[in-house]
C-alpha cells in the first residue's frame, strides 16, 4: 500500500461538516465550540463498538504486563490512583486499530484538528476507590496541551477520544472540565476555577471528545468497583507523538486499513530523516492550507 500520499484537495472544513450532518453530530460540533467538550451516546456510535470485549481484552493486558488481575468488583488493586495504567495498547488487538477508523470518532477529531492530525498517544486510564475528600478533585485541573506555553494558539494542538469503558458518574470518579475553559488558550494557574468543575455522566460505550485546551481533571471515586476509560490522544502533524507508532507499525498492519489509517500513524509526517534527505512526495503532503486541511 502506498503510504505516502498525495496532497488533500482543498475544502477539508466542508467534508467535515458534511460528515457531521450525515452522521447526525451537529449537536455534538456545536457544544465542541461553545464547551470545549461533547459526549456521543452508545447508540449514536455506528456501527456498535464491542466495549465488554474491549474491557475485557484490556484486563487482560493490565494483569499480562503487570501480573495482577485488576479487581473489578472493589478496585482495591487501583485505591487513589488518578493517572493511567496502561500504555501504547493499539497493536494488541485489531478492536483498538479499527476504533481509529470510527466514524464518528474521525469527524468529530478532525473538526478539532484537522484532516493531517495524527495519533499521538494511547492510555487506559482505570480507577478505584479513593481517599479523596468530596469537594475536591482528585486529579487537579490541566490541560493536555503541556508543552505548549502560554498563550497557546487560539484553535486546540491535540484533541483527545475517551472511549467509557464503564459508567461515568460523580460519585463514580468522573471526569471533570471547566465548560468553555478551551477558550482562555492558557494553562489553570494553581487551584483555579476548581470549584466550577463539573462531571462526565454517561452510560459505558459513549464516546468523549475533548478540545487538548479544555481545563480538565477528575473527581475521587467514592464506592467500590473501577471506573475504567480508553483514550486515544491525537495531535497536529508537526507536534511529536508521545508513542512510537511509525517506527513500530508493521506493514501487514498497514495494509489491512484504507490509507488514513497510515496517516493517523504518521507514515507521512515528513521528519526523521538522515543522509538521504527528506522524502519529497511527504514534505508536499504536509502543505497545510487552512486549519482543517
Amino acid at each position: 500500500m502506498d503510504t505516502t500520499h498525495q496532497v488533500l484537495d482543498g475544502g477539508a472544513l466542508d467534508r467535515i461538516l458534511t460528515d457531521a450532518a450525515r452522521l447526525g453530530l451537529n449537536d455534538h460540533i456545536a457544544e465542541l465550540a461553545a464547551r470545549g467538550c461533547t459526549v456521543v451516546p452508545p447508540e449514536r456510535l455506528v456501527p456498535a463498538v464491542p466495549v465488554d470485549a474491549m474491557l475485557d481484552r484490556v484486563l487482560d493486558l493490565m494483569e499480562q504486563r503487570n501480573g495482577v488481575r485488576p479487581d473489578v468488583a472493589s478496585g482495591a488493586t487501583h485505591t487513589n490512583i488518578s493517572f493511567p495504567t496502561l500504555y501504547y495498547f493499539l497493536f494488541e488487538d485489531p478492536r483498538f486499530e479499527e476504533l481509529l477508523l470510527h466514524p464518528v470518532l474521525r469527524c468529530l477529531v478532525d473538526y478539532l484538528l484537522g484532516e493531517r492530525c495524527i495519533l499521538h498517544a494511547t492510555v487506559v486510564f482505570m480507577k478505584g476507590p479513593s481517599d479523596t475528600p468530596d469537594n475536591e478533585l482528585q486529579l487537579g485541573l490541566h490541560t493536555d496541551q503541556q508543552a505548549v506555553p502560554d498563550p497557546m494558539p487560539a484553535y486546540p494542538l491535540i484533541a483527545g477520544a475517551t472511549l467509557l469503558l464503564t459508567d461515568y458518574t460523580r460519585e463514580g470518579g468522573a471526569f471533570a472540565y471547566v465548560p468553555g475553559s478551551h477558550a482562555r488558550c492558557r494553562h489553570p494557574v494553581g487551584f483555579e476555577d476548581a470549584d466550577k468543575a463539573v462531571p462526565i455522566e454517561a452510560p459505558r460505550g459513549s464516546l468523549l471528545i475533548h478540545d487538548g485546551r479544555l481545563w480538565h481533571g477528575s473527581f475521587g471515586r467514592a464506592k467500590p468497583g473501577l471506573r475504567a476509560g480508553m483514550a486515544f490522544a491525537f495531535s497536529r502533524m508537526f507536534m511529536a507523538p508521545l508513542e512510537a507508532f511509525r517506527e513500530h507499525v508493521t506493514k501487514d498492519t498497514l495494509d489491512r486499513y484504507p490509507a488514513r489509517f497510515a496517516q493517523l500513524l504518521s507514515q507521512s509526517v515528513p521528519t526523521g530523516s538522515t543522509e538521504e534527505g527528506p522524502d519529497l512526495n511527504k514534505v508536499g503532503y504536509a502543505v497545510v492550507r487552512t486549519l482543517w486541511d
